[in-house]
């Protein structure tokens, strides 16, 4: 579910920055790396002899984890930033707050 939701993200960010592909690479670039780290924790948790409290298990589930974070915050901040939703929303205000009194 973690995986599509992220996509999803990303497909958002997209939509709203006129389909502006350059600005997606970084977080898809991102997202194969969470990918690759999360999938390489859960095959070491998989082996017999790796416990939760190994140092290799906790370097790359940290790093699935710190990666999922970071990518989430940067993508819903993107699709929120001034020229996005809240800037629409903002421009909306703006208009009706400067131009009141000249209607």
């Amino acid at each position: 579910m973690a995986l599509s939701h992220l996509l999803s993200q990303i497909w958002r960010l997209y939509v709203v920055w006129n389909q502006n592909f350059k600005l997606c690479i970084l977080p898809l670039i991102m997202w194969v790396a969470h990918c690759t780290t999360a999938s390489i924790a859960v095959a070491l948790l998989a082996s017999k002899n790796t416990s939760i409290f190994s140092r290799t298990f906790r370097v790359f589930a940290l790093s699935g984890w710190s990666l999922e974070m970071t990518l989430n915050v940067t993508v819903t901040a993107g699709t929120k930033a001034p020229c996005g939703i809240w800037g629409a929303h903002h421009n909306l205000y703006m208009r009706d707050v400067l131009f009141m009194g000249s209607r």
